[in-house]
């Protein structure tokens, strides 16, 4: 099975098929000649395409043969792909996979040092009170408590923030990483 990402956009083949590129996914059909009121056809990078006036359907190399009147190794050259030649990959594509992969390290990594922090503050805190229960005035046990307490709301913040987006959700992720970038440089 061929990838998507490696073909042309659907804007890029319409053109390079000298056809009225797609507005939003959506044209006349040049398939069965709809009229020019007529926007039937829907195109999507993802699904493929359907027209809705004469039911055809398919991915971007069925169009190109059907749209050409040719056979599959045809519509391959057309595409300029080879049989048995994997094509080469979209570098657009490439990048942004290469950054969702960084992003979600990234959110591993921070969240694991946020819990990590977390679990060293309570015990921090843990000694503290202890020290403190012994006696009220004890300067060390004081200290302990502030240590532990500075910088802990936003720890907690961090790892919550975290654990509530998924690894799929690249735009909050990115969001994420944007305010806590901003938040550590201004330390």
């Amino acid at each position: 099975m061929i990838d998507s990402h490696c073909l042309p956009s659907w804007i890029e083949i319409f053109e390079r098929s000298g056809l009225q590129p797609p507005r939003r996914g959506r044209t006349r059909c040049p398939l069965c000649g709809a009229s020019e009121r007529s926007i039937a056809f829907s195109c999507h990078e993802e699904r493929g395409f359907h027209c809705f006036r004469c039911g055809r359907r398919g991915d971007k190399i069925s169009f190109i043969q059907q749209l050409r009147a040719c056979d599959f190794k045809d519509a391959l050259r057309w595409f300029g792909l080879e049989q048995g030649r994997a094509p080469k990959p979209d570098p657009v594509h490439a990048q942004a996979q290469a950054i969702r992969e960084k992003l979600r390290t990234w959110k591993r990594r921070v969240g694991r040092e946020a819990r990590d922090l977390l679990a060293a503050r309570h015990e921090l805190e843990a000694c503290g009170i202890e020290r403190l229960e012994v006696d009220r005035d004890d300067e060390a046990g004081w200290q302990l408590l502030a240590a532990a307490f500075k910088g802990c709301d936003r720890d907690e913040h961090i790892a919550d923030a975290l654990a509530a987006v998924a690894d799929s959700d690249d735009e909050s992720l990115l969001g994420l990483y944007g305010e806590f970038r901003e938040a550590y440089d201004q330390e």
